[in-house]
């Protein structure tokens, strides 16, 4: 709760966000604290475990082709830790959206919003990510929406 009250702060006087990790629904559903993230972070645990694959696409265009398939470690890698069970997480209403998708079952894998602030929920790690060149590319257009800057503006 006291960390929720301080993101909430952070968040209300102008902040942004990007969270990501293979538990930030069901760690918070376990502790009953989902209607407090719901209202602050927008999104809700729909289920754990809910990609054993690893493969995820966007919703945005903004973000990435539909029929383009990134991955995330499931599996053993020297490099990058496993992810053992990812988190599905949905928007808590209208005013947040799906902004990727598991490929194995369309499960909604992360929820942006943009109001009064802006945010981005991931169910899996962004770090675990297997392609060096989807992270980058990612982490860039994560940072434009989270900035509310376009894809080709420059400073």
């Amino acid at each position: 709760p006291s960390m929720l009250m301080h993101l909430g702060g952070y968040l209300e006087g102008g902040g942004s966000l990007f969270i990501s990790g293979a538990h930030i629904a069901s760690d918070v559903h376990m502790n009953g604290q989902d209607s407090l993230v719901a209202s602050l972070l927008k999104y809700r645990w729909r289920t754990g475990n809910a990609s054993r694959k690893g493969g995820f696409y966007f919703m945005d265009p903004g973000f990435g082709s539909y029929a383009d398939t990134h991955w995330f470690n499931t599996g053993i890698d020297p490099e990058i830790y496993t992810v053992e069970g990812a988190d599905a997480l949905v928007p808590t209403d209208s005013s947040a959206t799906t902004l990727i998708r598991y490929r194995e079952n369309n499960a909604s894998a992360a929820v942006a919003f943009s109001g009064a602030y802006r945010l981005i929920a991931m169910g899996f790690p962004f770090e675990c990510i297997l392609e060096a060149l989807d992270r980058d590319q990612m982490m860039e257009k994560v940072l434009n929406y989270l900035t509310g800057q376009k894809e080709n503006d420059q400073d």
